[in-house]
């Protein structure tokens, strides 16, 4: 009879197997969390792309109709208002435009107003139909401008201003546009889940006199 030697079969001893367990557990945690981390990153880079392209749009817009604007020394067409009193005036600015190319003749030009509501984080922008025989604009909720009549450009203001600068001297002049949106604007800004994006420009209207 042939003898066969029997090598011991042994398994994972308990604290082996709980170091295992651990260890796994350590990796899946650091995956987990690895791929939470990069959908966050995904999610902060849609929320800045998406807000980027708003603001370039509304600049867009605004550089349009500004670049249309009509007027002359002591008479600019360009109304701006950024005096924090009254509150809901804040940030506002209005453009007359010669839609009827009448050049001498402002008593039938119509405007394009733009106003921010810094309480509801919300620009619009309001355009007459018809003349409103040349006067300035009604700003303001009871206004030409109604929140009824007017369109919202964003929901994301967290701020704007408009400055209209001129230097008579050198007969130049322009309109200062800042644009800041933030995707919360009621909360801190966080670069992963708040993000923040800021458009700055100037426009000088080619066919205004200074």
């Amino acid at each position: 009879m042939r003898c066969h030697n029997k090598k011991n079969i042994s398994g994972l001893t308990l604290t082996e197997l709980m170091v295992s367990t651990i260890l796994v557990g350590i990796v899946m945690v650091g995956v987990v969390s690895f791929n939470y981390a990069i959908q966050q990153i995904q999610s902060s880079t849609n929320k800045s792309a998406l807000l980027s392209l708003q603001a370039a749009t509304i600049i867009s817009n605004i550089t349009r109709n500004a670049s249309k604007a009509v007027g002359y020394a002591g008479n600019y067409g360009i109304i701006d208002v950024n005096s924090p009193f009254p509150e809901s005036l804040h940030g506002t600015v209005s453009f007359r435009q010669d839609r009827k190319n009448t050049p001498t003749d402002f008593n039938d030009d119509t405007w394009v107003i733009y106003v921010n509501d810094p309480n509801a984080h919300t620009l619009r922008i309001c355009e007459q139909t018809e003349d409103q025989g040349g006067a300035s604009p009604s700003l303001g909720a009871g206004g030409q401008c109604s929140t009824s009549k007017a369109k919202t450009l964003s929901k994301k203001v967290k701020d704007v201003t408009f400055w209209l600068k001129v230097d008579p001297e050198a007969h130049y002049g322009y309109v200062e546009i800042s644009l800041t949106l933030r995707d919360k604007p009621n909360t801190n800004i966080d670069p992963i889940t708040n993000p923040e994006t800021t458009i700055s420009t100037r426009i000088s209207p080619p066919g205004h006199s200074w």
